[in-house]
C-alpha cells in the first residue's frame, strides 16, 4: 500500500474514498500468473521475507490447502450448518485434515 497510495491522512476530507479508488483501480490490473511463472515473479516483485515460489508450493500442497480451509471454516463456523456449528473449531479443523 505504501508504494501505491502515498501519504495517507485520515483526516483529510475524502481521504477514503481516494484510497478506495486507488486500491479499486489497482485490483484491476490483476493478473493470473501460472505455477511455472513463479520464478520469473519473484525477480520483478520486491523482496520479501519469504521467497514467493515457497509460499505458493506450500500453499498448493494438500496439507496446505487442507490446513487453509480448516482454519477458514474453523473462524467463520458460525455460518455453518447447526451439526457443524456443535463440533466446533478444533474439532472441525481436525475433520478437515483427516
Amino acid at each position: 500500500l505504501e508504494a501505491n497510495i502515498g501519504e495517507v491522512d485520515p483526516l483529510r476530507h475524502g481521504e477514503k474514498n481516494r484510497v478506495q479508488a486507488i486500491i479499486d483501480r489497482l485490483l484491476l490490473k490483476r493478473k493470473i500468473f501460472f505455477l511455472s511463472e513463479l520464478h520469473q515473479l519473484e525477480e520483478i516483485l520486491p523482496p520479501g521475507p519469504d521467497p514467493l515460489s515457497s509460499m505458493m508450493e506450500e500453499q498448493v500442497t494438500v496439507d496446505g490447502l487442507a490446513e487453509v480451509v480448516a482454519e477458514e471454516k474453523a473462524e467463520n463456523i458460525k455460518w455453518q450448518r447447526c451439526t457443524i456449528q456443535r463440533l466446533g473449531k478444533e474439532k472441525l479443523r481436525k475433520l478437515i485434515h483427516s
